[in-house]
C-alpha cells in the first residue's frame, strides 16, 4: 500500500486540519493511522484533526489558561466574559421568555426559548445586530419577530451583566484575540467537508490569515464512477434492497480486499433522523438475524451469540439518551413518589433489570407483578406493594395491601402453612425502603448542583443501573448519564434553586436534547446523513430517498426572524433557491464519493405518488432486482431448516410430533376453578388444562373505577342482602313502594360498604353514591319480575356445594335457591350480561354451571333459570316443568336435543346434562387438551393465552377477529357487561 498523499501533509507539527463535522474528523485520523501501520511504523504522532467547534473551544480554553497564569490580559482590562454551555444558555433564554410580556402568548416556553437561542445564534453567525431583525425595510415585523426582538435584547443585555458569552459569541471573541496576538495563531490550517462557511467563522480565518496562517481546503475525493438510479415499491422494500445490497459487498470483500485496505460501504439516508429505528431495524434483520432472539436482549452494537462479535453496521446519528432502557428506568425512578403510582410505571420497575436484586429476584417480581395486577387498580400504593413483598402475607394485617389482597379472593392461600409467598421479595422491601428515607430527607428547593447528587443518591439507593455485569454500550451510557448530571451541576451559574419538579423537569429536557452514540469499533458499513458524509470516501455508496418530495429539503425559514432578511443573507432552509443550490453540490459530491454509486427512491409514500427528484432523473436506471444483493433467508426458515452432521450425505427430515395430551388425573381430584373448569373444557380443552392444571393466565387489565365483573358482585351481593331481609314472595307482595325502595338502598349500600373496605382504592363516597343510583333501579325492576312469579321462598343464598361430575370433584356456589308450596326446588344465578337457555345447548354448553348444580344429589329442581338484571333487559331465561312458575321460563318438550327424542319430564334434561357434563369431566381427567376453540371469535377473544397454544401456527387458516384479550374466562354480554358469575 502506497502513502497517502493527503495524509502526508498531515504530518506537519504547525497544521490543524478542521472539519465540518465529528465524523469525518475520525474518518481522516483512522485514514491516518492506516496510512501510518501501512508504511511500517509502530509508533507514530497523532495529528491534530479537530471538528471546527471542538477546535474553537481549545482555543478558548488556552486563552482562558493564559489569563489565568498571567501570561496575557484580556483587551480592556477586564476578565474574559464565562462562556456558557448550550445548557446554560436555553436555561436562560426560558427564563427571559417567561419573564416578558409575551409569554402570555407562548403555549410551550421551553420550545420558544429553543427556537429563540436558534435565531440568536444566526444572527450571531451572520454578524448581524438585534435591531436588523426589525428595522430593516423589508423586515416585515410580525408578533413573532418583535418578541425575538424583545428576547434577545433582554437576554444580551443578563448575558453583559453577569459576563457571560455563549457559543455563539465565540467565534468573535476569538477573533478579537487572535487580533489581539493574546493567542498564536496555527501556521496552516486545512478545511475538509464544508460545503461553506458561516460568516463570523470565515472572518475569524481571514483575521488568522491576516497574521500570517496559511489556509487551505482538503479536495473531496475524485472517485466517480458508475452511478445507477433504481426504484422501489415503498420505503421499507428500498432499505431491504440497500441492506442486501451492502451485505453482498460485505460478503465479497472477505476474499476480495484480502490484503488490502478495509471495505467502506456508504449508505446515505437524508431524513435519517426519522428514518432511524426503521433503517436500523431493517439492517439488523438483515446483517444480524439472530438479533432477536433472547440471547439478545442486552446487546445492540454487539452481535448477540457472537461472543463480542462487532455489529459489522454503524449509524452515524445517535439516540436521545431516554430511548436508553438504563436513562429510561433512570428518568422513571427519579419520577417516584411516596404514595400512589401507574400500575405500568410499577410494572416496569418490577421487570427491570436496573434495580439492586432484579437478577437474583427476577421470578419474585414477576410473581409479585401478577398478583397486585389482581387488584385490577390504575395506581397501586407503593406501601402496599413494600408490604406485600416484605415477608409472609399474613403479617401485613393492617393497611391497603391486606384489604387489596382480599379483595383478590386468596387470603386462604396466603395463610396456608405460614409460609412465604412466592412473590415474596424482601430486596426489593429493603430498595424500597431505603428510597423511601432518602426521598424523606430532600428539601423543597435547593439548587442543581445539590439536586444532582440527591438524584444520584436516590438512583444509589434503588441500586440503579442494577447487579448485573453491563456491557460496553450500557457502560457508556451510564457514563453519559453521570457527564449529564454535572452538565446540570452547573447550571448554578445561571439558577438560584431548583423544586423538586423543576430540577426533574430540566434533567428529563437536558436528557432528550442529548443525542447520544456508544463507541463501538469500526464497521464497514457506514449509514450517515448526507452532511456527514462530507468528504468521505467509499467502495461502494447507496443514497436513500431522493424522490421530488425530499430532495431538495422543502424550506424551514425560522419564525423568529423575517424571512427576508433570511432569504438576503442565504441563512440555512430559508428559500427554495438556497436548497435547490445546496441539494446540487451535495448531490455531485456523493456521485464523486465512490466508483460504484446506487441512487434511489420509492415509488410511493402513504398512499402518494412518488418521482425521481430532477437532480438525478437523468441516471441511467437499472431494474429492480438487477443490483447484487445477498441471500438471507428468514429467521424462521433458518430455524427450521435441517442440519446436516459432520459427514452425512442427506438430509435428516424433521419429525414432527403433535402432543395434546396431559397426564391423567387421579380419580375424586379436586382442581381449582370450580364449575368454570366444565365451561373451560367446553370452550377450549387446552385452555381448561391451561387454566386448571397449569395455572396458567394472562395478567389482569387494570381500568378506572369498577369493571364490569365488579359491578356484577356489586348487584349479587345487594340482592342477596336484599332476600336475606324479605325472604319470600309474600312479604315482598306486601310491602309499599317506598318500604321496598328503603329495603333495597340499604342493601346497596351494604354491599358497598363490604366491598369499599376491600377495595377502598376504588370505592368513595361519590363512587358509592353513583353506584347506589345505579343499582337501586336495577334491583327495583327486577322485584317486579320476581312479583309476577307463583309463590316462593328463598330458601338458600349462595350455597356452597361439592359436587362429583365425570370423576372431577369440584366446588361451586349457587346463588339462590327457591322452595315452592309444594317442596319443588328452583335454582337460579344472577347475571348481569347475556344470558340465555341456548348457552346450555350441545354437546360444548358455554355456560354449564346451572346444569351442574341441577345434577347435583343435594338439590332436586323443577327448573333452572338465569335471573338477569341489568339496563337492557330485566328478568328470567331458564327451563321448567311448569312454565308459570317465573316469566320467560321454557317448557322441557321446547328443549331441542339433537338425534334424540323430545325431552318428557325435567328429570329427561338433567340426566341429559349429566351424561354431557360427565364426558367432559372426563376428558379432562383423562388429560384432553387438544388446541380445539368450540367458537374462535368467542372462546379466543377473551381467553389471553394464544400465545402459549400457539393457535395462529397450528390453524393459519383460521381468521380470529379478536377485538381484546382481556378478561380470562368471562365471555362479554350484549351491552359490554361481563356476568358476575361466582363459580
Amino acid at each position: 500500500m502506497g502513502k497517502d498523499p493527503e495524509m502526508q501533509q498531515f504530518l506537519d507539527p504547525d497544521t490543524v486540519v478542521l472539519t465540518a463535522n465529528t465524523r469525518l474528523a475520525a474518518e481522516l485520523r483512522r485514514r491516518f493511522d492506516r496510512e501510518r501501520e501501512a508504511g511500517g511504523n509502530l509508533v507514530w504522532e497523532s495529528p491534530d484533526i479537530l471538528f471546527i467547534g471542538s477546535w474553537m473551544r481549545r482555543c478558548w480554553d488556552d486563552l482562558c489558561d493564559a489569563l489565568a497564569l498571567g501570561y496575557a490580559q484580556w483587551p480592556d482590562g477586564s476578565a474574559p466574559p464565562v462562556l456558557l454551555s448550550s445548557q446554560q444558555a436555553l436555561v436562560v433564554w426560558e427564563e427571559v421568555v417567561a419573564a416578558s410580556s409575551h409569554s402570555r402568548n407562548v403555549l410551550y416556553v421551553s420550545g420558544a426559548a429553543e427556537q429563540a437561542h436558534k435565531a440568536w445564534e444566526m444572527l450571531k453567525e451572520w454578524k448581524l445586530p438585534i435591531t436588523l431583525s426589525i428595522s430593516a425595510p423589508e423586515a416585515g415585523a410580525t408578533p413573532e419577530v418583535r418578541a425575538f426582538a424583545d428576547w434577545a435584547t433582554a437576554y444580551e443585555e443578563r448575558c453583559s451583566s453577569a459576563g457571560w458569552m455563549d457559543g455563539a459569541g465565540l467565534a468573535d471573541a476569538l477573533e478579537r484575540a487572535f487580533a489581539a496576538e493574546l493567542l498564536p495563531p496555527p501556521g496552516r490550517v486545512i478545511l475538509a467537508g464544508f460545503e461553506d462557511l458561516r460568516p463570523n467563522t470565515r472572518s475569524l480565518l481571514d483575521t488568522l490569515c491576516n497574521l500570517g496562517m496559511r489556509s487551505e481546503e482538503l479536495p473531496y475525493p475524485e472517485r466517480a464512477g458508475q452511478a445507477r438510479l433504481a426504484a422501489y415499491p415503498g420505503g421499507e422494500e428500498e432499505i431491504r434492497a440497500a441492506a442486501l445490497w451492502a451485505r453482498y459487498w460485505m460478503e465479497q470483500s472477505l476474499d476480495e480486499k484480502a490484503g488490502g485496505g478495509p471495505l467502506r460501504v456508504g449508505i446515505v439516508v437524508p431524513d435519517l433522523t426519522a428514518q432511524r429505528s426503521r433503517v436500523e431495524r431493517i439492517f439488523t434483520d438483515v446483517f444480524l438475524p439472530g438479533a432477536v432472539l433472547p440471547t439478545a436482549v442486552h446487546t445492540t452494537a454487539v452481535h448477540p451469540g457472537s461472543k463480542g462479535m462487532p455489529r459489522p453496521f454503524n449509524i452515524s446519528l445517535g439516540l436521545p439518551l431516554p430511548a436508553y432502557p438504563v436513562i429510561e428506568m433512570a428518568l422513571t425512578l427519579l419520577g417516584l413518589a411516596p404514595g400512589r403510582v401507574p400500575l405500568e410505571t410499577l410494572a416496569e420497575i418490577l421487570a427491570s433489570p436496573f434495580i439492586s436484586g432484579a437478577e437474583t429476584e427476577m421470578l419474585a417480581r414477576t410473581r409479585l407483578d401478577l398478583r397486585i395486577r389482581r387488584w385490577r387498580s390504575m395506581e397501586v400504593s407503593l406501601a402496599a406493594v413494600q408490604a406485600l413483598a416484605t415477608a409472609q402475607f399474613q403479617t401485613t394485617v393492617q393497611g391497603l395491601a391486606t384489604k387489596q389482597a382480599l379483595a383478590a379472593g386468596e387470603q386462604e392461600q396466603d395463610k396456608a402453612n405460614g409460609e412465604r409467598p412466592p412473590w415474596h421479595a424482601p430486596q426489593l422491601a429493603t430498595v424500597l425502603e431505603r428510597w423511601r428515607l432518602a426521598f424523606d430527607a430532600l428539601p423543597p428547593r435547593q439548587s442543581p448542583s445539590r439536586w444532582a447528587a440527591a438524584f444520584a443518591g436516590l438512583l444509589q439507593a434503588l441500586g440503579w443501573p442494577g447487579e448485573r455485569a453491563r456491557n460496553s454500550d450500557e457502560y457508556q451510557t451510564v457514563q453519559k448519564w453521570q457527564e449529564l448530571l454535572e452538565a446540570y451541576s452547573r447550571l448554578d451559574l445561571v439558577v438560584e434553586g431548583h423544586t423538586r419538579a423543576e430540577a426533574l423537569g430540566c434533567v428529563t429536557r437536558m436528557a432528550a436534547e442529548e443525542v447520544f452514540q456508544p463507541k463501538s469499533p469500526d464497521a464497514p458499513v457506514q449509514i450517515m446523513g448526507v452532511l456527514e458524509a462530507g468528504g468521505m470516501a467509499f467502495d461502494h455508496l447507496w443514497v436513500l430517498g431522493l424522490d421530488d418530495e425530499h430532495w431538495p429539503p422543502v424550506p424551514r425559514p425560522n419564525t423568529f426572524l423575517p424571512l427576508a432578511l433570511q432569504r438576503r443573507h442565504g441563512m440555512p432552509r430559508a428559500s427554495v433557491e438556497r436548497e435547490l443550490e445546496l441539494a446540487r453540490k451535495e448531490t455531485h459530491r456523493l456521485l464523486q464519493s465512490a466508483p460504484d454509486v446506487v441512487i434511489s427512491f420509492p415509488r410511493s409514500e402513504e398512499g402518494r405518488a412518488l418521482r425521481p427528484s430532477p437532480l438525478i432523473e437523468d441516471l441511467p436506471w437499472v431494474e429492480e432486482g438487477s443490483l447484487p444483493a445477498a441471500v438471507v433467508p428468514e429467521l424462521a426458515e433458518k430455524i427450521a431448516s435441517p442440519i446436516l452432521p459432520p459427514g452425512a450425505d442427506r438430509v435428516e427430515v424433521l419429525e414432527q410430533v403433535a402432543d395434546f395430551m396431559a397426564p391423567p388425573l387421579p380419580v375424586g381430584a379436586h382442581p381449582r376453578g370450580g364449575t368454570d373448569l366444565f365451561r373451560d373444557q367446553a370452550a377450549c380443552p387446552f385452555r381448561a388444562c391451561a387454566f386448571h392444571r397449569l395455572h396458567a393466565s394472562a395478567p389482569e387489565t387494570p381500568g378506572a373505577g369498577l369493571d364490569s365483573g365488579e359491578q356484577g358482585t356489586l348487584a349479587h351481593a345487594a340482592l342477596e342482602k336484599a332476600w336475606s331481609r324479605i325472604e319470600d314472595q309474600k312479604t315482598l307482595a306486601g310491602l309499599s313502594g317506598e318500604e321496598l325502595e328503603s329495603i333495597l338502598r340499604e342493601s346497596a349500600q351494604a354491599a358497598l360498604a363490604e366491598m369499599r373496605e376491600r377495595r377502598p382504592d376504588k370505592i368513595g363516597p361519590r363512587m358509592a353514591a353513583l353506584e347506589t343510583t345505579r343499582l337501586v333501579p336495577l334491583m327495583s325492576a327486577f322485584m317486579d319480575q320476581e312479583k309476577l312469579r307463583t309463590p316462593f321462598r328463598v330458601e338458600k343464598r349462595e350455597e356452597t356445594l361439592t359436587l362429583d361430575v365425570g370423576g372431577v370433584s369440584v366446588t361451586g356456589r349457587v346463588d339462590r335457591i327457591d322452595r315452592l308450596p309444594d317442596g319443588g326446588e328452583v335454582v337460579i344465578d344472577y347475571k348481569t350480561g347475556q344470558a340465555g337457555i341456548r348457552q346450555w345447548e350441545g354437546e360444548r354448553p358455554d355456560e354449564p354451571q346451572l346444569p351442574i348444580y341441577a345434577t347435583g344429589d343435594s338439590i332436586h329442581p323443577v327448573g333452572v333459570a338465569f335471573a338477569r338484571v341489568s339496563r337492557k333487559f330485566t328478568g328470567y331465561a331458564g327451563v321448567a316443568e311448569d312454565p308459570a312458575l317465573f316469566p320467560g321460563a321454557t317448557r322441557i318438550t321446547e328443549i331441542p336435543v339433537p338425534g334424540e327424542p323430545p325431552l318428557a319430564s325435567f328429570q329427561e334434561l338433567v340426566a341429559h346434562w349429566r351424561r354431557i357434563l360427565e364426558n367432559l369431566g372426563e376428558d379432562f381427567r383423562g388429560g384432553v387438551a387438544r388446541v380445539d376453540p368450540k367458537d374462535p371469535r368467542r372462546s379466543c377473544t377473551y381467553c389471553g393465552l394464544m400465545g402459549l397454544c400457539r393457535i395462529g401456527e397450528l390453524d393459519p387458516s383460521r381468521d380470529f377477529d379478536l377485538e381484546s384479550t382481556e378478561g380470562i374466562g368471562v365471555e362479554k354480554g350484549e351491552e359490554g357487561e361481563e356476568g358476575g358469575g361466582n363459580g
